[in-house]
């Protein structure tokens, strides 16, 4: 009886809420069971179709697709500077709890994860000018040797897992970046002591629980009390910044992020505390490494499927060389100069977007006007890139293929 007694009001309050989504998104086109559950976004997900099932509901509806009771995904381009503009911005929706780590119940803030917008803009502040392009070039000679390392490597096989070796080759580079240290992943030639593998399943784990983020976030909180056991990135983070702040002296090739985060700590210790600035570093270097190393595979892969495309781009870079415009190792100042070469990488991100996740929004009390629709407020929104990156509108009728001379014949609008 008192079972009963919780069950019918449990159950009663769960239906009103999906009657009222229902209702208010009602005007959203989409397949009837997302309209009822997430487990309709879930279920394409684990089966690894979302992808394709998401664009050919885009070419039945429209602009704008309902994926869940209370979620719409954007399908347009044109739509991106309204969903995710910069002033006013639309607050994070609640994907973005999945993703937030947790000390023994006490949440570690990182510009990718933290929702509140004042926290998120005080952490990008000492951010922003480590990534700019200038101090980014500082780095140059330091990924010279990496590069150089990798191409040494894969000199001494006669097959080469690409896919291996270009996850490890950024990790590498990511991990000197944050630390001016290495981990020894290519000189070994695997992963030994497992941080590719947690970062690969973190990552995939970050996808799964983007539609049911209250599970990532739970995971994540469960995960704050038993200690840093599973992620394996984690002591090797802390030991980097307990030996810096013995060797203050110490001197690197590069101003490292590990040094930046710790200089912004010291200037404002209320929002970048010790487990911040670990938080920070790790977080560039999760975001950072399997999307690079994936960017890279399919690049290589896409290269290898349409060898006209090879054929000029070899073209492109011999002329360079022959010319006296391109060097070893080659520069950002040198390669940016390429159009063919930046019609490649441009043309691979269009088609193969590493974060297989849309980066949702919710929608504030004055509601959103949205490629002509109005979406009422609270309304998680997103764009998932490999439905907008083939609209065929924008892109043309071959929106499917891979041809970087697109970006080349294009206007620069």
């Amino acid at each position: 009886m008192l079972f009963l007694t919780f069950f019918f009001p449990v159950v009663t309050l769960l239906l009103a809420h999906t009657i009222q989504n229902w209702f208010r998104l009602r005007h959203i086109p989409g397949p009837l069971w997302a309209k009822v559950t997430d487990l309709w976004r879930a279920y394409h997900y684990i089966k690894g179709d979302y992808g394709d099932v998401l664009l050919t509901l885009h070419r039945r509806y429209g602009d704008l697709v309902r994926t869940g009771p209370n979620s719409v995904n954007l399908g347009n381009p044109s739509g991106v500077p309204v969903l995710y503009r910069t002033n006013p911005t639309l607050k994070k929706g609640n994907f973005y709890i999945s993703v937030a780590t947790s000390e023994r119940g006490r949440e570690i803030h990182s510009v990718g994860s933290t929702m509140d917008e004042e926290i998120h803009t005080r952490l990008k502040r000492p951010m922003a000018p480590y990534f700019a392009i200038p101090s980014l070039l500082g780095m140059e000679s330091a990924m010279d040797e990496i590069q150089q390392e990798l191409e040494d490597q894969i000199c001494r096989r006669v097959t080469v897992d690409v896919v291996l070796w270009m996850r490890l080759f950024s990790l590498e580079s990511l991990y000197w970046i944050a630390f001016s240290n290495k981990l020894g992943y290519l000189s070994q030639g695997n992963d030994a002591d497992g941080v590719l593998s947690m970062l690969q399943s973190k990552f995939v784990f970050a996808c799964y629980t983007s539609t049911a983020p209250i599970v990532g976030w739970l995971a994540n909180y469960v995960a704050g009390f038993i200690g840093p056991g599973l992620d394996s990135l984690f002591p090797k983070a802390a030991q980097e910044l307990q030996s810096r702040r013995r060797n203050k002296k110490t001197k690197t090739t590069h101003r490292d992020l590990l040094a930046h985060f710790m200089d912004a700590s010291q200037k404002d210790p209320e929002t970048l505390e010790e487990k911040g600035v670990l938080g920070a570093t790790i977080s560039t270097i999760f975001a950072g490494s399997d999307t690079t190393g994936t960017t890279l595979t399919f690049l290589l892969y896409y290269l290898v499927k349409h060898p006209a495309a090879l054929a000029r781009l070899r073209e492109e870079l011999d002329s360079a060389v022959r010319s006296g415009n391109l060097s070893y190792a080659p520069k950002w100042t040198e390669v940016s100069t390429l159009n063919y070469l930046q019609a490649v990488f441009k043309e691979t991100l269009r088609l193969h977007s590493a974060a297989r996740i849309s980066l949702y929004r919710a929608v504030g009390p004055e509601g959103l006007d949205l490629c002509g629709e109005r979406l009422p407020s609270g309304t998680n929104v997103g764009c998932f890139g490999y439905t907008a990156h083939r609209n065929e509108p924008v892109y043309g009728s071959d929106a499917g293929l891979f041809r970087p001379e697109r970006w080349i014949e294009a206007s620069n609008e």
